[in-house]
């Protein structure tokens, strides 16, 4: 008896006179991905006064999908969810931070059901620091903005912006007693001098 080998063309086998079909080879579907996200603000280490905002930042992104909305934690606690797309941000007032070392993560979410937590970010929130100044009140550069240039030189050898106080008692030329708050991290039209919270004023 004569045998007949077997020949394999284009995925189909002829074995002696009968024809086989041969599996096709599926491709294999790749894995979800996870999100990346990263908390951009606060730095690790930075320090805060009670009485200023603090601002969490958080950049998240998706490789194969896109991010639905974003967490803000403060150890265990939930602070607030953002779903607007682009840089994710939330905003904590002033005073709502206990004193003390607050440590946060931001955790985003993709369409796929898959999170991802940042690195965490520890931070200090200290009592405010109260300075008393005396000096003479300026007119800023720009329109309803006052500085204080003290008598003796600040260390940076600035005037320091008025904010906030009683207007009719910070004009120009009022040699006065400010009783006040530094404030580093506020954003003002009012580009001259050092920020400083008006507590009290008093003439001198």
């Amino acid at each position: 008896m004569q045998r007949f080998g077997a020949l394999v063309v284009a995925g189909v086998a002829s074995v002696g006179c009968s024809i086989v079909a041969m599996p096709s080879a599926v491709a294999a579907t790749p894995d979800p991905q996870p999100p990346v996200v990263t908390l951009i603000s606060p730095t690790p280490g930075e320090t805060f006064s009670q009485s200023w905002e603090i601002l969490l930042y958080a950049r998240a992104t998706d490789p194969d999908g896109t991010i639905t909305k974003v967490e803000f934690y403060d150890g265990a606690k939930l602070l607030a969810t953002d779903d607007t797309p682009g840089l994710y941000y939330f905003a904590i007032p002033p005073h709502a931070a206990a004193l003390g070392a607050h440590t946060f993560v931001a955790r985003a979410y993709d369409d796929q059901g898959l999170a991802t937590t940042s690195t965490a970010v520890t931070v200090y929130v200290v009592p405010p620091t109260i300075m008393r100044i005396p000096g003479y009140v300026e007119a800023g550069v720009e329109a309803g903005c006052m500085i204080l240039v003290p008598d003796v030189p600040s260390p940076a050898s600035r005037p320091y912006l008025l904010l906030g106080g009683d207007r009719s008692v910070l004009v120009p030329g009022a040699h006065l007693l400010v009783s006040g708050e530094l404030m580093p991290n506020v954003a003002s039209y009012c580009m001259q001098g050092i920020p400083l919270r008006v507590i009290s004023a008093e003439p001198l």
